[in-house]
């Protein structure tokens, strides 16, 4: 078993440590007198700032004059940076030239443009698979409309089901022919 005592490694005689308090003591005077020094070439700029225990009416106050002072600011800053204004174009003849103009020009040039690219689109991707996705869209926005609770009672439902095609269906076969001879006779 271990019996001896522990060992303090770090043991100073007291009269040492007394020293290095007073030091500390003297430096954080010294860091608040510099600190007030600069508070007070601060405290003409803004408002003064106090701690503590404060009553409503003492906070509304002191909130109040930080929104003015906040404010002061933000208008000095702003007078400071102006942005600058876009130059002035002209064409062949002197005279200016109207960007919201310019702009309307090239947006009606390139409309017709773009409906001649879509017509392209649409007859490069084909029109059959073109009339199928219409027809996707429209059905899924019917369907969207549409409940979410689906009961036994619903006949979108059931004719939706009956004609979905299954592989294991014995009777697929004759539903097929049945539809076959129906087709046949319209």
């Amino acid at each position: 078993t271990f019996t001896e005592a522990p060992r303090k490694f770090s043991e100073e005689p007291a009269s040492s440590s007394k020293k290095k308090q007073k030091k500390k003591k003297k430096k954080k005077k010294r860091k608040a007198d510099s600190s007030s020094d600069s508070d007070s070439s601060d405290s003409d700029e803004s408002p003064d700032r106090k701690g503590g225990l404060q009553s409503a009416n003492q906070l509304l106050e002191k909130l109040a004059k930080m929104k003015e002072f906040a404010e002061k600011k933000r208008k000095e800053k702003e007078g400071e940076f102006k942005v600058p204004e876009a130059p002035v174009r002209r064409d062949d003849h002197g005279n200016k030239i109207d960007k919201m103009l310019e702009e309307a020009k090239d947006s009606a040039e390139n409309e017709e443009e773009r409906l001649k690219l879509e017509k392209f689109m649409m007859y490069s991707k084909g029109l059959v698979q073109h009339k199928e996705a219409a027809a996707k869209k429209a059905d899924n926005a019917y369907e969207m409309s549409k409940p979410v609770a689906r009961y036994s009672d619903d006949t979108d439902l059931n004719t939706m089901l009956r004609q979905r095609a299954r592989d294991d269906d014995p009777m697929s076969k004759f539903t097929e022919k049945k539809k076959k001879a129906s087709e046949c006779y319209l």
